[in-house]
């Protein structure tokens, strides 16, 4: 994950940099891109994910497409394979084409859906075009995620307030837009109930579409709208939005908190007008602060995990790839479990329904056709039906694995898997209403 990071901090703040054509020092420009990398990372945890997957790809696309020529086509292609990491994503092709200047530009247009091209032809010639379709039709949950998450995230509304004022306001925006940073910034190194990913996250996200829309508006109204449509200060605001709603469309982690640094570096360059003075001073003091919050962060407030300090056990051994990573006893506990039953376990074996990291070095391959079966994975009835097939298929020559413990909570207390809810928890009721029961550990339940 350190790259997928790393990147798109380095490639928003060239990206805003280059589009509003900003001159800014060095030292401004360093600190515009500790600020990028402090809140794209935030406390998120080090994971293959394919939300961070898509935006490496959409922020390295987007940077080299605004450099033109056959960067600008490189840079195309990978805008193409962000939405191969997550479909969502395919939104980030015309936003970044249309509000980048090359909306009429046929090979650019050709380069970016070039990947998507060859990857369904590839799928066809497998003879995979059904299950294609099924898996890309199984979230609905667009209007929810997308939408509806915003209206009721009280520092939305409040950033678009924030966000104009900036705009209209040029004396205090340097003020605004450092205030907002440094206070995102102390939420996510405080130990305090307001977490990064919601209301800052939200609130910056709000800033930025909020100075998007009043810029566009005062425009519209003094040069009429082609003078509007131009701007392209007002242009890079909303690609940078663009790019913090499409990160934001997720199940497990609704957020914008992703482009946020992208968000963050434009609302200080917009507000310090270009000011080399102002950028330093306002750039500066949301570095440090993000700086000064990381670390603290990082440590303290683990995904799922107690504090840094708390987790004395390494997992080398335990759990394949995991060598140098530590976590708490008891997390460490159940891992050991689930090494040793599956060691003496013969035949076909596989782990429900959590623990997919289980397989990414495992010397056995899953006999069932997902690793990780919770219920907004089955997200739709064809796909939730195929797997329930598979599992039926392999009753009585696959042992499976059945987790007792909800394991994002282990770190603090035992608490049981529902055996009743089927709609993030499908799995547990379908075993044991028709296996057998063979064996049981203090974390695990075998069953054939």
């Amino acid at each position: 994950m350190p790259r997928e990071c790393q990147s798109p901090a380095w490639a928003w703040t060239s990206v805003v940099l280059r589009m509003t054509s900003a001159r800014v020092p060095p030292v401004a420009r360093a600190a515009l891109a500790a600020v990028a990398f402090c809140f794209c990372v935030h406390t998120f945890f080090v994971a293959a994910f394919h939300t961070t997957d898509g935006l490496f790809f959409a922020s390295l696309g987007t940077a080299l497409l605004l450099r033109g020529g056959g960067a600008g086509v490189a840079g195309a292609v990978l805008l193409g394979c962000a939405p191969l990491c997550k479909q969502n994503f395919l939104a980030m092709i015309p936003a970044a084409l249309v509000l980048a200047g090359h909306a009429r530009s046929l090979r650019l247009w050709a380069a970016a859906f070039a990947p998507l091209a060859a990857y369904t032809a590839w799928i066809a010639s497998c003879g995979g075009l059904s299950d294609f379709a099924s898996q890309l039709s199984a979230q609905t949950g667009l209007v929810q995620q997308g939408v509806v998450t915003y209206v009721f995230q009280a520092g939305f509304p409040w950033g678009i307030a924030a966000g104009a004022a900036l705009a209209l306001l040029p004396r205090a925006a340097p003020w605004i837009a450092a205030g907002a940073a440094v206070g995102a910034a102390a939420s996510m190194g405080l130990q305090t109930r307001v977490h990064f990913t919601r209301e800052p996250s939200f609130l910056l996200a709000g800033m930025t579409l909020g100075a998007v829309a009043a810029r566009f508006l005062r425009a519209w109204t003094s040069g009429g709208f082609r003078s509007a449509a131009s701007d392209r200060t007002t242009l890079c605001g909303a690609l940078v939005f663009s790019l913090a709603w499409t990160v934001s469309v997720s199940v497990g982690w609704n957020s914008p908190g992703f482009g946020t640094g992208a968000c963050a570096v434009w609302l200080l360059v917009v507000a310090c007008a270009g000011s080399g003075r102002s950028t330093l001073i306002a750039a500066c003091a949301a570095g440090v602060a993000a700086l000064a919050a990381f670390h603290p962060a990082r440590t303290r407030k683990i995904y799922r995990d107690r504090p840094a300090a708390e987790l004395t056990v390494p997992l080398d051994g335990i759990l394949p790839g995991a060598a140098g990573i530590r976590t708490n006893p008891e997390t460490a506990a159940m891992l050991a479990e689930l090494r040793d039953t599956a060691a003496r376990t013969e035949g076909p074996v596989t782990v429900l329904p959590d623990l997919a990291a289980f397989w990414i070095r495992s010397e056995r391959r899953n006999p069932l056709p997902i690793d990780w079966p919770f219920g907004f994975e089955l997200g739709s009835p064809a796909v939730r039906a195929r797997y329930r097939e598979a599992l039926d298929r392999s009753r009585g020559t696959v042992t499976v694995l059945l987790t007792k413990y909800r394991t994002e909570d282990l770190a603090w207390t035992r608490r049981p898997v529902p055996s009743s809810r089927e709609d993030w928890w499908p799995i547990p009721p379908w075993i044991r209403s028709g296996w057998t029961k063979t064996g049981e550990g203090a974390f695990f339940e075998t069953w054939r």
